[in-house]
Formats: structure tokens, sequence, C-alpha cells
């Protein structure tokens, strides 16, 4: 059985010690950074060369990272020595959960119709609070190097760790694949370099800051990228605050600056006869979880995937002691909250600047008040902008669809996607290109500091315990160094394989993750932490019931039984009395219950078995 190396008490990193003085220099030079791009796209310095300048600051600062935070040490390796601040394991912990999925859905979750970004937020910051009272601690607490080393070194069993291990590969495998894949689409509008090209750097650049530092590189990194995408995020958001409301903080603006004027206009259109809303078209679990049992299981989904979910456990068992595993775990949310709480005012302030230059026009002067939405429609497949139900992509197809020049547009002609709603902001603003520019490259930050840790995960979790359960026999630090290294190129070629086919949906696939956390690991790992009586058979029967059942209704949900999409099998349960079908991204809330009742009757029949054997021998004797 491998254990992990246990070093004497943890002690300061120097390389992570002195974080603060790395972050501070940082923020100057991204600040500098926007300036400059402003003036010089001010001055006509052409875009292409721009956008490759914002292209390189978030590889800039990985590859940096990773330069300043090489080890061969397998305990910097693995848990980046367990010597990480508190304050800097909570900012790299906050920027690998906003995951670029939900980076780009957040204003769109927020829109003021929907009740799925507050089911977001009440379910992370749950998550986070379960992970401080029954995961982290105990884990770091016990030196565990993973949650499958940890059930495998207090169960002693080969079969109980190898079903860890399939439940954190399943569910991690599929985030990978949506970072690297939304890459593509962004750095395919934003740069012109094509979605296979811009999965492929990625792969290179994550892959050099894994193999090089592995968990001590990439603290570093997702620490400063958390610098990164929090401004992508704010800097748009207070910008609009300010020029629509006057007031920098965009969410005491909300209210006042964007919602009140959209009432009143959208009261004045009922007036005049027009009824109806303008559409954000929501990421399709949102879509689908449109009454209140859903959007309630989505948050207990979650909150249990969250406290469970492979590269948060693994964030947070880096820290010197159990104490400061919470210290982490209280700020993360916080340091998430801040990005997250402007969302609601920036899906506001965009709806507002459409109702300013679409809301209220002719159809045939649209070309000249709103040039943005042509542009959205010419990238993808044209549904990032629709007016009167038809893609934006000349004006004599709105025209066409609309019937006539003289149409005049109201609110329920306009959809719009959820990338839109956050790549387009500045576009849709007329905010300077530098602008646009830090939202996009914060999108690409944020699937960096994801895909690099979930990957490290992975591979890790493969050669470690996989190795381990599956041979019986212990590897040596080489050993388990060398496959650990290989086994992260094979996944970054594997999941940019997949992720170059373009799943539908992004961040219903990245929130799904969370279920799968959920429904395969959160009951196993409670139990295997706090309850006495659980067997290892009872844990394995547990974590296959959960994870089997999660898949199995997630695949159906999506894709139909015989794995083909759209072909009309699609299944859906209804839960009678609460809702007419359950949402792929809420199963959670059926599988980890279905999956502890498993767990627990396997272990108290098994345990009751153990006793009457025993009983029997005594009586024989």
């Amino acid at each position: 059985m491998v254990r992990e190396p246990h070093s004497s008490e943890p002690g300061a990193d120097p390389l992570l010690e002195d974080g603060w003085a790395k972050l501070a220099g940082i923020v100057g030079s991204l600040l500098a950074c926007f300036f400059a791009i402003a003036i010089m796209s001010r001055i006509g310095v052409p875009r292409p060369l721009l956008s490759g300048v914002l292209a390189a600051i978030p590889m800039t600062i990985v590859i940096y990272a990773a330069i300043r935070a090489i080890s061969m040490n397998t305990d910097s390796y693995i848990t980046a020595g367990r010597a990480v601040p508190p304050a800097l394991n909570a900012m790299a912990g906050a920027a690998e959960w906003i995951s670029v999925g939900l980076f780009v859905a957040l204003a769109a979750l927020f829109h003021a119709d929907g009740g799925d970004g507050p089911a977001l937020a009440i379910g992370m910051a749950g998550g986070f609070a379960l992970a401080a009272v029954l995961i982290a601690p105990p884990l770091r607490q016990a030196r565990a190097g993973s949650m499958a080393g940890f059930i495998g070194e207090r169960f002693a069993s080969a079969p109980f760790r190898l079903c860890v291990v399939v439940a954190v590969v399943v569910c991690s495998f599929a985030l990978l694949v949506t970072q690297l894949a939304i890459i593509g689409e962004v750095g395919s509008w934003f740069f012109p370099v094509g979605r296979v090209n811009a999965i492929s750097v990625t792969i290179i650049v994550m892959l050099f800051v894994t193999l090089a530092g592995g968990m001590r590189a990439i603290t570093l990194a997702n620490a400063l990228l958390f610098i990164l995408l929090a401004g992508a995020y704010l800097i748009p958001a207070t910008w609009l605050s300010t020029t629509i409301a006057g007031i920098p903080l965009p969410q005491l603006a909300y209210g006042t600056g964007a919602l009140q004027p959209i009432l009143a206009l959208e009261r004045e259109l009922a007036d005049s006869g027009f009824i109806g809303s303008m559409q954000i078209a929501q990421p399709g679990f949102a879509a689908a979880a449109t009454d209140g049992f859903n959007t309630i299981a989505l948050a207990l989904s979650v909150a249990a995937g969250t406290a469970v979910a492979p590269f948060m456990v693994a964030r947070f068992i880096c820290t010197g002691t159990a104490a400061d595993s919470r210290r982490s775990l209280a700020l993360a949310p916080i340091l998430i909250a801040v990005v997250v709480s402007s969302a609601p005012a920036m899906a506001a302030f965009v709806k507002f600047e459409v109702y300013r230059d679409v809301v209220g026009l002719p159809v045939g002067e649209l070309a000249p008040s709103a040039p943005w939405l042509f542009k959205w429609a010419a990238f993808g497949d044209g549904a990032h902008a629709t007016i009167c139900g038809a893609s934006a992509f000349d004006l004599e197809t709105l025209i066409t669809a609309c019937g006539g020049a003289d149409h005049v547009v109201i609110p329920s002609d306009v959809s719009l996607s959820p990338l839109l709603m956050t790549l387009g902001a500045a576009d849709i603003a007329d905010l300077p290109f530098a602008v646009g520019g830090f939202v996009t490259i914060g999108a690409i930050a944020a699937a960096a500091a994801t895909g690099c840790v979930v990957l490290l995960v992975i591979a890790n979790t493969l050669a470690l315990d996989g190795w381990v359960a599956t041979s019986g026999r212990s590897a040596t630090v080489v050993g388990r160094m060398f496959v650990a290294r290989l086994l992260a190129v094979a996944l970054a070629i594997a999941a940019g394989w997949i992720a170059i086919a373009r799943p539908a949906d992004l961040p219903e696939m990245a929130v799904t993750t969370f279920a799968l956390a959920a429904a395969g690991l959160f009951p196993a790992m409670v139990a295997g932490i706090w309850w006495r009586g659980l067997t290892a058979a009872g844990g394995s029967i547990g974590i296959l019931v959960g994870l089997g059942l999660g898949v199995y209704y997630v695949i159906g949900a999506n894709l139909g039984l015989d794995l083909m999409a759209n072909s009309g099998d699609e299944i859906g349960w209804a839960i009678p009395g609460l809702t007419d079908r359950l949402a792929p991204q809420s199963i959670a809330i059926v599988a980890a219950p279905a999956g502890a009742v498993a767990m627990i009757a396997i272990s108290l029949a098994q345990r009751a078995f153990t006793g009457r054997v025993a009983q029997d021998e005594t009586k024989a004797d």
C-alpha cells in the first residue's frame, strides 16, 4: 500500500510564502497592459496584433509560474508540499471553481427572469461549508494525498479504492473536456487561430505547467490567474455601471441603473399594445430547471458536488494544517462572491444597452444602431443573436423574418446567447477594445486554471491509486512521477481530441460534473470519514449505484439510450407532485440517496452476517 510522503511539520515554501509580492506585481503589470493596449487601440495599432498581445498574457502567467515552481519532489508535485498559505490557496481555489463553462454563462444565469444563478451561488456556498466541516480538514489531518488514497489506507481495500478512482476519473475527465472545448470556442472567436490551434496551444501550456511543477506550480499560476479573471469580469461591469448609472459599484447600481429603466420601457411598450420580454437563451440545464423542485435540486447537487469535487479536495489539502484548510474554505467563497455578485448587474446593463440599440426601432435601422448583432451572428451557428426568430446574418434576412423594414422591434423579438451576454458585453455597450479583450482572456484564464488542476488530479489518481488498486504493488517515487507525467500527456491529448467535437452545451456539461461527483462520491466520502459502521463492500456498492445511476440518466437525457444525439429516445423522469422532468444536472438528488441507501444496507447486512458467524464460531468452541 502506498502512502503519501510524510515530510516533517509543514513549513513555509519560499516561493509561495512571498506570493503577495508577486500578486502585487501581477496586478500592476495587468493594469499597465490594460492601459497600454487601450492606448495602442486608440492610435490605430492593428487589432490582430493587439489580440496576440492579449492572448499572451494568461499564457505568460502560467509559463512564469511553471518556471519558478519547477520541482522533482513528489510531495511538492502532488500536494504543493502542504505549505500553501491559506489566502493564496483560497485564491487558487476560487479561480478553479469559476470554471470557464460557468464564467461565460454567469450573466445569462443571473438574468432577471431566471433562478438558476442564485441556485448555483447557494450551492457553491453550501458546498464550501460542507467541505470545511466534513471533508477537507479530516483529509488534511490524515495527511491524505487524495480521496482514493485516504479510502485505500483506512479500509485497506483495493476494490473500494478502485471505485473511488473510477468516480474521480469519470467526473473530472468530463470537466477537462469542457475547459478545452470552450477555449476552442472562445479562441476561434477572438483570435484568428481556429478552434484546433487554440485547443492545441492550450494543451501545450497546460502540460508545461503540470509536468514542470505539479500542484506547486499550479497553485501559484491559479492564484495569479484569479486576479486576471476577476478583473476580466469586474472591469466591464464597473465600466457599464459608471457610464449608465454613475456609480462605480455594479452591485449597488443594479436596480436603479438598469432594472428600473428596463421595466419602465416595457410598461411603455405594453401600453402601446406590445407584449413580451427580451429572451436571453439559458444554458441547457437552466432551460430544463424551470420549476422550483429542479432549482432546489440543482442547488443541493452543486453543494454536494463542490464538497467532494476532486479538484477542490486536492486544492484544500495543500495547506499547512487542518485549520489553514478551514481558513481557505472560508475565504474562497468570499473571493468567488466578488465576481459572481457582479453577474446580475452585468446581465441587466447589457439588457439595457440592447433596449437602447434595438428595441423600439424599425428593423431597417438596426445596421447602424446595433452593428454587433451582425458581427456575432456571423460567429458559430448564428444562434448568438436572433431577431424575429432569424439569425442576424444580414439586414435582408431580418427584414424578411420580421415582415418588413418598418416592423418595430419589441423585446420578445430579441434573443441573445449566454456567450454573447458575457464575451459580447463590450461590443454591445461599445466599450474600448481593451475591455472586450480582457473579458476574453478572463475566460481563457478560467479554463487554464481549472484545466491544469483537473488534469493533474486525474493523472495522479490513476498513477498512484489506480496502480496500487489494480496491481496491489507499491510504486517507487521515480515510477510514480514518470507514470503520472506520462498519463497527463495522454489524458490531455485524449481530452483535446474529444473537445474538438464541440460538445453541445458547455455550461451544462460543467455543471453536470458536480452532479456526478455528488452522486458517486459524496455519500461514500462522508461515511468513510465519519461512520465507523461503513464497510469496504458497502462503500464500493454505494459508489457504483450512485455513479451508475447518475451516468445512466445524464447519457440518456442528453444523448439518448443509443448514444445518438436528437434520436428521439431521450429519457426524462417525472417525480409526481414535484416536477414533470428531472433535469440531468439535478440527478444527484436521486442518485446520491440511492447510493447512500445501498451503502448503508450492504454495510449493515455485512456486519450483521459477520457478527452471526462470530457468534456461531464461539458457540461451536
